[in-house]
């Protein structure tokens, strides 16, 4: 690798599946649900050394500004990207290429998300060297690909093609085709095909390539490419829309780099859950936890100076936070949680703008 890559960490999800352990008032990048340290942090700790900290760019919204900062009191407030507001993961690739692109239409970058747990740094950032050599000789875009292990319905799918060379000891290959986030029955298929690896969500491109693509598929977001500064004024115009479903299902032809690190997605609050030790009765406990003849049940509070203490119950999944409490039957956590968060957000809108009765 010739060139030293950026690396842009994006740092704006809301992480609505994530409720209540997410909230307007600690969103989810600034989670401290390991180490005690920040999902936001332990990104940032992820690449140090791979790049100088020169070349680390973090991607958010105008409105967490201000805790990312407190997040990350010692990271440079000028190599802080703000997008104007919230539009979906291919405005925020756009906007990064945009940057890169003004530096030079060669140099090589790579988007990060902040809500990933990946213990094994030193494989991880030989897999993005790999993939970064890939990204600089290939002149396409290059994805990390990991082994599934059952047929999830929340992560895009690669189909690899024939195997290209091996890089820093990583195995590379063609990718054929991607799809976002399939039917469970799909991702059955794909499981037992053997030719499918889990989308990790990490990109590497060179600018000039990144933008050819946008040009090519979804040309609504040139203009901010071709002029970044311009984001306060044209990014309300911008689709809602993931870089996958823009950009990735419509790639005739990529890379992909086989992850051999160890690799979660921290989207869920089942993702935080199987992260916790299991205790020999069968609990998963995060914070401040007392539990008495309880079997088979999870607590996760991120509130301190209280604690939680469950006696004698069984199957029950808790999530605790200084503004709301979830409580549900272990095994319906995803549909339960759902249905809450809904409720909670409808009850909020009924209260801001309440129906006006002598309205007809």
């Amino acid at each position: 690798m010739n060139t030293v890559p950026y690396i842009f960490i994006l740092a704006g999800g809301r992480g609505e599946r994530l409720w209540p352990l997410s909230s307007e008032a600690c969103r989810k990048p600034f989670l401290k649900l390991f180490e005690e340290q920040s999902l936001l942090a332990l990104t940032l700790r992820r690449v140090e050394g791979l790049v100088p900290r020169t070349h680390i760019r973090i991607l958010t919204t105008a409105d967490l500004r201000e805790a990312v900062l407190h997040t990350l009191p010692d990271f440079p407030e000028a190599q802080l990207l703000c997008e104007p507001e919230a539009r979906n993961t291919a405005a925020a690739l756009a906007y990064a290429c945009g940057h890169l692109h003004q530096i030079s239409p060669e140099a090589i970058g790579i988007v990060l998300p902040a809500d990933h747990l990946i213990r094994d740094d030193k494989t991880f950032q030989a897999a993005l060297q790999a993939a970064c050599h890939l990204a600089q000789t290939r002149h396409e875009l290059v994805t990390l690909g990991i082994s599934p292990t059952t047929p999830a319905t929340t992560y895009g799918y690669i189909a690899c093609g024939e195997a290209l060379e091996t890089v820093a000891d990583c195995q590379t290959c063609q990718g054929i085709g991607f799809t976002e986030k399939p039917d469970l029955s799909t991702a059955k298929t794909y499981l037992h095909a053997g030719n499918f690896l889990w989308n990790a969500g990490i990109f590497i491109w060179e600018a000039a390539t990144l933008k050819a693509r946008f040009a090519a598929d979804a040309p609504a977001f040139l203009p901010l490419i071709e002029a970044p500064e311009t984001a306060a004024t044209c990014y309300s115009t911008l689709p809602k829309i993931a870089f996958d479903y823009a950009i990735m299902e419509h790639c005739p032809s990529f890379s992909v780099v086989r992850g051999t690190f160890d690799w979660d997605d921290i989207g869920t609050l089942e993702a935080v859950e199987r992260q916790q030790p299991c205790d020999s009765a069968g609990n998963r406990t995060l914070g401040e936890v007392t539990c008495i003849r309880t079997a088979d049940t999870t607590v996760l509070t991120t509130a301190t100076g209280h604690r939680l203490i469950l006696s004698d119950v069984t199957n029950l999944f808790v999530a605790q936070t200084p503004e709301a409490t979830f409580i549900c039957p272990r095994d319906c956590v995803t549909a339960a949680q759902k249905q809450a968060f809904d409720e909670i957000n409808l009850h909020t809108q009924r209260t801001l703008h309440p129906a006006n009765e002598d309205q007809p």
